[in-house]
């Protein structure tokens, strides 16, 4: 199990190009990934609303185990609050779900690979590339992607984008799938 629970703005950097895999439960309570990627292997991760980029950072936090994976994130309360800089999703048996029962969830370029993410319910602020290849749920808020440069992709799976409104920075590309 590995927890990171540092006070406010506090960073953790790992080098770029390295990556930390972390085979049992990932915890991220308060502070930010800055550079490197952080691999979570194990069946859950829990993201609190302290954890996340308040500068402009390039973080990753990969979901990538085998098996069945949760990754929960407690919404956040301040506009430009992201959760990380780059949330991948690559595996089949993972759900990324917001806790609670609404909110704002802050995500900058997110990449789901294989996987399903979950947002009903809460409101999704993209502010860079969303790549889509399998099952994605918006909820019934205003979910803004505000990347100017393909800011949704979608290329195989399905993209509901809920009882919301669906609001774009730039075109969206859909190649193969379902929106």
């Amino acid at each position: 199990n590995f927890t990171i629970n540092n006070t406010s703005n506090s960073t953790i950097t790992v080098a770029t190009g390295d990556t930390l895999n972390v085979n049992g439960t990932l915890t991220l309570t308060d502070g930010e990934i800055v550079t490197g990627t952080i691999a979570a292997k194990g069946a859950v991760v829990s993201i609190g609303a302290g954890f996340g980029l308040a500068n402009n950072a390039s973080g990753t936090l990969l979901v990538n185990g085998a098996g069945v994976q949760t990754v929960s994130i407690t919404p956040q309360t301040t506009a430009t609050f992201e959760v990380v800089d780059q949330l991948t999703i690559n595996n089949t048996d993972a759900t990324v779900q917001g806790t609670g029962t609404t909110g704002r969830i802050g995500l900058d370029k997110i990449t789901l690979t294989d996987g399903t993410i979950d947002f009903t319910g809460y409101t999704l602020d993209a502010n860079e590339a969303v790549s889509s290849a399998d099952v994605f749920t918006l909820g019934s808020g205003t979910n803004t992607f505000t990347g100017t440069t393909a800011p949704l992709t979608i290329t195989a799976g399905t993209f509901d984008a809920g009882t919301g409104t669906p609001v774009f920075g730039g075109a969206f590309s859909i190649s193969a799938g379902t929106f």
